[in-house]
């Protein structure tokens, strides 16, 4: 239990376009401007500025890097496959010659753990266009054509 309370927390801070609110923003150069600025981009709102004009929120968490998180949630998803539907992935693999008989744990292990890390990932890309789209109705920027509610 003492690891769990006196977890190692890394300090982190969350940056927000100040237009908009989002959290889709992109470096525009990896060098500085003359007055010493950082130029970034919002994809939501189409927002121009530099890094010190961004909306910050500090945070904590107990992981050592982004990649971190996403490794962390790629392996308890993996996790809870693993427990609720590795009988039925492996019939699925099985049916679609994806794995032969006698079934091997190794290869349905492996299936599993790319199946996790696909649907991490598009988890992902799905919480940041939903974020960009929440963002650009607050600013009231049209949907673009094609697109269609989340």
């Amino acid at each position: 239990m003492s690891e769990i309370v006196g977890a190692q927390q890394t300090a982190a801070q969350a940056y927000f376009c100040p237009k908009c609110g989002s959290p889709s923003l992109r470096q525009t150069s990896k060098f500085v401007t003359e007055q010493n600025r950082l130029p970034v981009h919002c994809d939501a709102c189409q927002w121009d500025g530099d890094q010190s004009q961004l909306a910050v929120a500090p945070f904590k968490h107990e992981f050592k890097s982004d990649d971190d998180i996403a490794q962390g949630m790629m392996t308890d998803l993996r996790n809870v496959l693993a427990k609720t539907a590795a009988v039925t992935y492996g019939r699925f693999l099985l049916k679609w010659g994806f794995l032969d008989q006698p079934i091997s744990a190794v290869q349905l292990a492996h299936y599993m753990d790319s199946i996790a890390r696909a649907v991490v990932k598009t988890i992902i890309e799905t919480r940041k266009a939903m974020a960009e789209e929440k963002s650009r109705e607050r600013a009231g920027v049209p949907r673009a054509p094609g697109t269609q509610d989340r």
